[in-house]
Parts: C-alpha cells; structure tokens; sequence
C-alpha cells in the first residue's frame, strides 16, 4: 500500500484525454473530499484520482500510470520544451515543471503537445508513467 500526501487544493486537475491507466485502489483515510484530477504524492510518485473520493472512502481509482493528460506545465529550461522530454511533478506549485531537483517523476511531453518556449507556462499533455522512472546518476 502506498502512503500519499499532498491533497492538491490549488484546483489544478489533470484531465485524462487517452491511454489506458493502471489503476490501484486508495483508501481516503482523510477527513476531506478528493476531487478527480487531483494529483496524490504517494512514495515519490505522482498518482492521479480517477473520481471523486468521499472523506473515509476505500475507491478503486488511482491512476498510476499510462494515461495522456492535458494538464498545466512550467518550462523552467534555457530552451524550448521537446517532444518525449521528462517532465516532474512540482507539488509546492500543483503543477508540471521540466526541474528535475526537489520533484517527482511524471512521464515525458508527448508528441501531441504544444512545445512551451523557454521560461513559458501553459498547457501541455503528457504521458503518465511515474513507475518507470529512468535512472538518475
């Protein structure tokens, strides 16, 4: 069982657009409602709620992984966004973030995606994976 953190209360929500997500159970062991799109920290990986959670409800819907989502991003680099870059989950600002450091492996841009210059927020999609984190050095 994964131990989640950081119920997201920004209204920044994901929203699936295509894929076929693996999905795991979540008990919301939390006196609150979860909303779907909201993004849960659970063990350093970025899982997404499927429906709305009621307060104390066992729900068979977490997304951990293999959905497309349009979602808000911030390119923090010196250039352009590139298709299949790796991009992180920033949970201090609910959003994606190209900055690797302090943040949890989301997926990567996907082809479909606008391309945010450097420095530039906005909109992208991208390709959930965080169980398959590639190495880091």
């Amino acid at each position: 069982m994964y131990r989640c953190y950081g119920v997201n209360r920004k209204g920044v929500m994901m929203k699936l657009i295509g894929g076929e997500p693996v999905v795991i159970n979540y008990d919301n062991n939390t006196n609150e409602e979860i909303k779907a799109g909201t993004v849960l920290v659970c063990d350093s990986k970025p899982f997404i709620v499927n429906a709305k959670i009621k307060a104390g409800e066992l729900h068979a819907g977490l997304h951990v992984g293999m959905g497309w989502y349009r979602c808000v991003a911030k390119n923090e680099g010196a250039a352009a966004m590139t298709t299949f870059q790796k991009i992180y989950w920033d949970s201090t600002n609910s959003r994606l973030t190209t900055k690797e450091t302090g943040n949890a492996y989301f997926g990567f841009v996907m082809p479909t995606s606008l391309l945010l210059e450097a420095s530039a927020e906005g909109e992208i999609v991208a390709f959930h994976c965080p169980l398959n984190a590639p190495a880091t050095a």
